[in-house]
């Protein structure tokens, strides 16, 4: 548990045994609707006498900081601390929500990507192959018009040279070397 989380179960913990709230500033009125200034801060509750007080400020005059410091009590209570603590749980879920979503897309991202090169490199593979398959209808092309002058004539001499020749081509093109000369 990282020191913050610590910092927050220690206030669950506090929130546990304190006073439930809505907790109120309270002061002398001298007659007015609402406290000149606020000397306590109590369990606001129906009944009066059920009033409970959480903490009092002694002091007998005004005093502006004191006064600063009762309102954060106030604001502070049991009530509006466990909102906000909620609040940080759902934000906390959340974080682990979208960091489990972005793993996901980063897996995704890292498939697609060897998807992506295998078929980079399968097209490269394809290129290649077409080159030879070009350099191959081109050498059938020589050999056609070889053949057609061999059978046009009665010597034999140039169709075992042609058969030699493509004997040579189809075993260099078998071993990937491309084509003869």
């Amino acid at each position: 548990m990282t020191d913050k989380l610590k910092v927050v179960a220690a206030i669950r913990e506090a929130l546990e045994h304190a006073t439930p709230g809505p907790w109120i500033g309270a002061g002398p009125s001298f007659g007015d609707d609402l406290p000149r200034y606020i000397n306590e801060i109590i369990a606001d509750r129906d009944d009066e006498e059920d009033c409970i007080t959480i903490c009092e400020f002694p002091f007998a005059e005004h005093d502006e900081e004191n006064e600063a410091n009762a309102a954060l009590i106030t604001a502070c209570n049991p009530e509006a601390i466990t909102t906000v603590l909620d609040a940080l749980d759902a934000a906390l879920e959340r974080v682990k929500v979208l960091e489990a979503e972005r793993d996901r897309f980063e897996r995704n991202r890292d498939m697609w990507k060897g998807q992506c090169e295998r078929q980079a490199a399968a097209l490269t593979t394809m290129r290649g192959t077409q080159d030879v398959a070009v350099k191959l209808l081109r050498e059938c092309a020589g050999v056609l018009e070889v053949s057609a002058a061999i059978f046009e004539s009665d010597d034999a001499e140039p169709l075992d040279a042609l058969i030699e020749s493509v004997t040579q081509f189809i075993a260099a093109s078998m071993a990937g070397k491309g084509t003869t000369e």
